[in-house]
């Protein structure tokens, strides 16, 4: 079952009922899609289907019971809170020796694995993540550094974990942009001042203004968001000694921000890259360190007024 329609049925939000392919056709109950199956984004979701057509679903401590069958060659599970009309969802399916993927008719994809094989599954796909950093790591110690074919700037990368990082903030003088107290000294050392559309634009081929989830990934890599500054940061030029580790490469410097105003300020104390990730239609998500913190802070800034460093992520 996709999670949504367990979302929708324990909430009993239900605009309508669907069932594509129900019409006709005949069902089945097909022993391969019997037994325990946990859904492997999260691990917090289960269901386990009987033969007979009965199933139980379980996620966020809830247990909901339902039905289940393949009809017109696609798995069709249907679910009550309780109250409301049921809810239906058919999906297209496929197993894969212990693993089915479900995609349903919004295009969105789940992926289960039989319950008595999750461990098995989690050693293969730490052995498989294992194998890519490492293959990650290799293609940056050969190649170290790029240059911007816009510009003939060279630029540092960093591997970290899956994800190649530029270890500097881009330099690329995009129309709009500034160099922060409007010094070309500044944009040497720092990078240049972006507002959130120029960001988006910005960076060289072959990289991309990383998404909120990739700032994430990031700060998990490293150990999480409440160390992560401390490992990210450069060993020199924090305010009051306030220097990280750099143990990554990422070498975070305190660049501070600017506004479209011509105003730049905190110099020193704050390091601020922008994310590709809208907040809402005046602001997008950003990052933020600070000289004397050992966190990553996310905050939204104004998309349009804020002017601030730009770090790309290897596509």
């Amino acid at each position: 079952m996709n999670k949504s329609i367990f979302n929708t049925a324990v909430a009993v939000v239900v605009a309508a009922v669907f069932c594509v392919g129900c019409g006709g056709g005949g069902s089945s109950k097909p022993a391969s899609l019997t037994g325990q199956w946990v859904e492997v984004t999260s691990y917090n979701t289960e269901m386990e289907l009987f033969s007979d057509g009965t199933a139980v679903y379980k996620a966020k401590g809830l247990t909901i019971s339902g039905k289940w069958s393949v009809v017109d060659k696609r798995f069709v599970v249907s679910v009550s809170a309780g109250v409301g009309p049921e809810v239906s969802e058919a999906s297209d399916y496929k197993i894969s020796g212990y693993e089915l993927t479900l995609v349903d008719n919004n295009k969105d994809t789940s992926i289960y694995v039989r319950k008595e094989k999750l461990e098995e599954f989690k050693e293969k796909q730490a052995a498989e993540k294992a194998t890519r950093i490492a293959a990650t790591k290799r293609e940056v110690e050969k190649t170290p550094t790029f240059t911007d074919s816009r510009d003939g700037k060279i630029y540092k990368r960093t591997a970290i974990g899956e994800q190649v990082w530029m270890s500097e903030n881009l330099n690329y003088a995009e129309e709009g942009s500034k160099c922060y107290g409007s010094s070309d000294n500044n944009c040497a050392k720092y990078g240049r001042l972006y507002n959130w559309a120029t960001a988006l634009k910005a960076c060289p081929a072959g990289f991309h203004l990383p998404s909120d989830d990739e700032w994430k990934t990031l700060e998990n890599t490293v150990g999480g968001s409440s160390t992560a500054g401390t490992k990210l940061k450069s060993t020199s030029g924090w305010n009051n000694n306030g220097n990280g580790t750099d143990e990554f490469g990422f070498t975070a410097l305190p660049v501070g921000g600017g506004d479209s105003g011509g105003s730049f300020d905190d110099t020193g104390i704050y390091g601020l890259w922008w994310s590709a990730t809208e907040d809402d239609a005046k602001y997008a998500w950003s990052r933020h360190m600070t000289y004397n913190y050992a966190f990553v802070n996310r905050k939204a800034y104004n998309k349009t007024t804020v002017l601030l460093s730009v770090r790309c992520v290897q596509n």
